[in-house]
C-alpha cells in the first residue's frame, strides 16, 4: 500500500485522524435518535441542550517495527440531553465497536461519568498502522 497518497508515511494523518473520526461518528449515529446534533470537537461557550460532543486524541505513539507503528487514542463522548441521565448512559453502552470498513474495533472497556450536567463516556482504543518502507 502506498502510504503517500494517503497523506504521507507519518501515523496520525490527515487520512487516518478522518477515517478514525468517520467510524467513531457512524457508531454514535447508529445508537443515538435520528436528528440528534453530533459535534466532533470540544465546544465552548454555548452548547445546545441536546447534542452529542466526540473528540478523539491521539496519545502516545510506538514505532514497533520499520513497517509498523502503534498508537492509543482516547475517546471522549459528551451527551448534554433533557431527557435524564439513565437515557444517555444507556444510550452510550449501546456503542459496541467502531467500524474500519470490514475491519471492527470493540470498545473493551469504557468510563462513565457526570460533569456540569454533561453525561460522558471515555475509551481508549489501540490502532496499529502497517507502511511500506522500501
Amino acid at each position: 500500500m502506498d502510504t503517500s497518497t494517503l497523506g504521507g508515511q507519518s501515523f496520525w494523518t490527515e487520512s487516518v485522524s478522518q477515517a478514525f473520526e468517520d467510524a467513531l461518528v457512524a457508531e454514535i449515529l447508529r445508537v443515538f435518535p435520528e436528528g440528534q446534533k453530533v459535534y466532533s470537537q470540544t465546544m465552548v461557550g454555548q452548547i445546545p441542550p441536546e447534542c452529542v460532543i466526540a473528540t478523539a486524541k491521539p496519545m502516545m505513539a510506538q514505532h514497533a517495527s520499520d513497517s509498523v507503528q502503534r498508537r492509543t487514542v482516547m475517546v471522549d463522548i459528551g451527551v448534554v440531553t433533557e431527557k435524564g441521565y439513565f437515557w444517555a448512559y444507556d444510550t452510550l453502552m449501546m456503542m459496541k465497536s467502531l467500524k474500519f470498513g470490514e475491519i471492527n474495533k470493540p470498545i473493551k472497556s469504557a468510563r462513565f461519568s457526570e460533569v456540569e450536567g454533561i453525561v460522558h463516556m471515555t475509551f481508549y482504543m489501540y490502532l496499529v498502522e502497517v507502511t511500506d518502507e522500501e
